[in-house]
This record gives structure tokens, C-alpha cells and sequence, in this order.
């Protein structure tokens, strides 16, 4: 799922410079600088629904320009449906044919799980500050009328693998085993199911495809 078969840049400068308005709690977030962009793409034979599922998603820096914390810088993860073919109809007419209103299961987990480590205290993982649904209101949007998410979260310690498939074998290596060492440490909740009555899963080698550190093809698993 969103391996290098599926196009990977649905947002482009779509939200460079927007101003997210939370009506939670009155606040105020200007996007800055855009950090990684992905997209991840499920055929229909696999959700159980026929249809299939693709979502785009992005992350950026931001900073509060207005509530009780101006100033502060934080994460923005924007989550948003996309169309399931590249190239898409130029007609929004036609790609809003496509659109759905509910958000992605992946797009839920992630949030359902920052919410629960959050209510848990759990020291490890970014506070979750906001989360914004809406819908894409434009006619140059991916989907016109389909789901998007803003989640603002707490700004953590670390630097994104943006680039990591440009990176030679060895310091791909060296990353996996860092991460399987590391796995117990969650910042990122997009595929991860929360339940306190099952008994911790073994790592695999699915676990590096989850998260983006192996692409998965009908040639094997690439590394």
C-alpha cells in the first residue's frame, strides 16, 4: 500500500501559508514549512467494499497566531482523500464523484491512537492539540467534497526520513535496526490497532513495510 506504483504528490503547495482556525478552543495555526509528503492507495479487493481507498498525507510545521499559546511552534499532519488513478479527470465535476465525507480507517486509528496514549499520559508520545475535520472545498482540491484532517500536535525531537529511499543500503540497514530496537517508542500511530486485552504482537518483516522502511511488490519485498 502507497508503494511507488501510486503517485506520491496529490498535496504539492496546495496548503503552503493556510490558516487553520479550531473551533474547540478558538486557536489560531499558520502552516509553515512542509517537512514530508506521501500517499498511501488500498484496492477495492482488499477493503472488503470494492472501492478503493487513497489518501493523501503531508506534514508541516506550524506556529499558533492566535489563542493562549502564540508563538508556539508545533506538527500539522494533513490527511485527505485523493483520487485512486494518476492521472486524475482535470474536471473537479468528476473527481467529486468520488468524494467520501467519512475519513479514512488509517486516518482514524492514527487519531484514535493519540487521543488514548494522550488520556493514558504516556510520556513518549506527541500531545494532540487539535484535530480539524473538514472537507475539500476547492475546485483544484484532489477530491472536491471528500474528507480532510488537520491534526496539530505537539512538536517532538527527531528528523523525518523524507529521503530515506535515497540513501544507500547501509544507512537504510542501520535505520531498520534502530527502529525494530526502538519499536516499543510510538510517535506515529497511522497503522497501529489499540487494544489493552491482546498481548503484545512479535515484529515481522511487515512491520518495515507498515512503516514505510520496505516496499512490498509483486517482485518480493524491496530493502
Amino acid at each position: 500500500m502507497g508503494g511507488p506504483e501510486f503517485y506520491q504528490d496529490w498535496i504539492g503547495d496546495l496548503f503552503d501559508n493556510l490558516v487553520i482556525w479550531c473551533n474547540d478552543d478558538k486557536s489560531e495555526w499558520l502552516i509553515q514549512e512542509k517537512l514530508s509528503e506521501r500517499a498511501t492507495f488500498c484496492p477495492g479487493t482488499v477493503t472488503g467494499t470494492r472501492k478503493p481507498l487513497a489518501e493523501g498525507q503531508a506534514v508541516y510545521t506550524c506556529r499558533q497566531i492566535e489563542g493562549k499559546s502564540v508563538g508556539m511552534e508545533a506538527i500539522v499532519k494533513i490527511r485527505l482523500q485523493v483520487p485512486p488513478e494518476y492521472p486524475a479527470s482535470k474536471i473537479p465535476a468528476v473527481r467529486k464523484r468520488l468524494a467520501s465525507t467519512e475519513p479514512s480507517s488509517w486516518t482514524n486509528q492514527e487519531v484514535g491512537s493519540l487521543r488514548h496514549f494522550n488520556k493514558k499520559g504516556c510520556k513518549v508520545t506527541p500531545k494532540l492539540f487539535n484535530v480539524k475535520r473538514s472537507l475539500q472545498e476547492w475546485g483544484h482540491s484532489p477530491v472536491p467534497g471528500g474528507y480532510i484532517m488537520f491534526i496539530v500536535m505537539e512538536k517532538v525531537p527527531g528528523v523525518p526520513l523524507t529521503h530515506f529511499w535515497e540513501y544507500d543500503m547501509a544507512k537504510r540497514n542501520k535505520i531498520r535496526a534502530a527502529f525494530r530496537k526502538s519499536l516499543d517508542w510510538f510517535v506515529d500511530f497511522e497503522h497501529i490497532f489499540v487494544d489493552e486485552k491482546k498481548e503484545p504482537m512479535k515484529f515481522s518483516e511487515g512491520d518495515y513495510i507498515l512503516w514505510g522502511l520496505a516496499r512490498s511488490s509483486a517482485r518480493g519485498t524491496k530493502w
